[in-house]
């Protein structure tokens, strides 16, 4: 009898985070619809992000960072700190290249301008999670295909 290997991959988890209720069901959705067996957690305020981050060890984080950028900042360090391999991707109304660097440096692995997300976030995803030793990329590109499908 001919042994099949089983290849296991693993399903990213998602938190979100974000004061903004219509944005954060949104994103809820579009992960659930995007990353089918994925669980996906949320947080309204930073201190809760910060708190679920360290307690439940999602594999990609949302970061909604609003209008105040520089609690944002504070908070991705925290989480980083905390969780070094966590994938943060900032989602930032700010054009601003400050905010883009201070959000880099402080630990996030994306910054996506609001404006763009819709255009941007599935490779930026799909690129992310490609480089996870723990996620295949036969998944990325399934995940990239439903996407370019609708």
């Amino acid at each position: 009898m001919r042994e099949h290997k089983l290849k296991l991959v693993k399903v990213p988890n998602f938190l979100i985070v974000g004061d903004h209720d219509t944005l954060r069901a949104l994103l809820h959705d579009w992960v659930e619809m995007n990353f089918p067996q994925s669980h996906v957690l949320q947080a309204t305020k930073r201190e809760e992000g910060i708190h679920v981050a360290r307690s439940m060890r999602p594999e990609v984080i949302l970061f909604d960072c609003g209008m105040d950028m520089m609690y944002g900042i504070e908070a991705i360090q925290t989480i980083k700190q905390a969780k070094p391999d966590v994938k943060i991707v900032v989602l930032s109304m700010h054009e601003n290249h400050e905010y883009r660097v201070g959000a880099m440096t402080a630990g996030a692995s994306a910054y996506i301008l609001k404006c763009e997300m819709g255009a941007r976030l599935m490779s930026v995803l799909r690129d992310l999670l490609s480089h996870d030793p723990g996620f295949s990329e036969q998944d990325a590109e399934k995940g990239r295909s439903e996407v370019e499908a609708v």
